[in-house]
Parts: structure tokens; C-alpha cells; sequence
């Protein structure tokens, strides 16, 4: 198993409310395609798609954001950075509200990424 794969377990694990995302996108692509599926994952914490994210699964997948660019290594921090941060690149409103959420290190990524 990748650490890719390793990092979206942990991400499902914290964000159970993920696995409906997760089981679609093994149904579309009948593999996991880490780049393709945390694309899928900026579209849910956008509030797109079936289910809206709730408060507290935002920012258990944002922690596990800021725990993956502070730990993770270079594939880690590479899914995150252009697959989750450049699928926010245009995304004002949601930029607006989940910056406050992010982590420090997070946060400047994806501003550095977005502006």
C-alpha cells in the first residue's frame, strides 16, 4: 500500500462522513486514484455534491490536512498541495470559510497556491 493510501485512511477514518465520497470514486474508477479522489474530497468540504460536510468533519479533514503537510512526506505533501489546495483556485466563498478553520500551515499554502 502507498502512503497515499495509507494518508486516505487515516482522512477516512477521522472523517467517516467521507466514506460515501470514497465508495463513489472506487464505483466511478474501480481503483483509488489518490490526485483524482482528494479532488472529490475539495469538491465535499465545498459543500458539493449529495452530502454536506458538518462542522466538525471540516475540521477533522482540515487537522488531518495540517498533519499531513507538517508529517507527511513528499507524495503526501504533493496530494495535498495539487490536488486539494489548486482544486480551491477560484473558490472565493469557499476560501472565505474554511481559512479560518486551517492551519497555520495549511492556510499559507493554499494562499500561496490560490492568490
Amino acid at each position: 500500500m502507498t502512503s497515499q493510501a495509507v494518508f486516505i485512511e487515516e482522512l477516512l477514518c477521522r472523517v467517516p462522513q467521507l466514506k460515501a465520497v470514497y465508495d463513489e470514486h472506487i464505483e466511478d474508477n474501480r481503483s483509488l486514484l489518490p490526485h483524482v479522489l482528494m479532488g472529490d474530497v475539495t469538491r465535499f468540504v465545498g459543500g458539493e455534491g449529495r452530502s454536506a460536510p458538518t462542522p466538525e468533519s471540516t475540521r477533522a479533514l482540515l487537522d488531518c490536512l495540517e498533519e499531513g503537510l507538517l508529517c507527511g512526506g513528499k507524495d503526501i505533501k504533493e496530494l495535498i498541495l495539487a490536488s486539494f489546495a489548486e482544486n480551491l483556485i477560484g473558490e472565493a466563498t469557499t476560501l472565505r470559510e474554511l481559512r479560518p478553520l486551517m492551519g497555520p500551515t495549511l492556510r499559507m499554502a493554499v494562499d500561496r497556491i490560490c492568490e
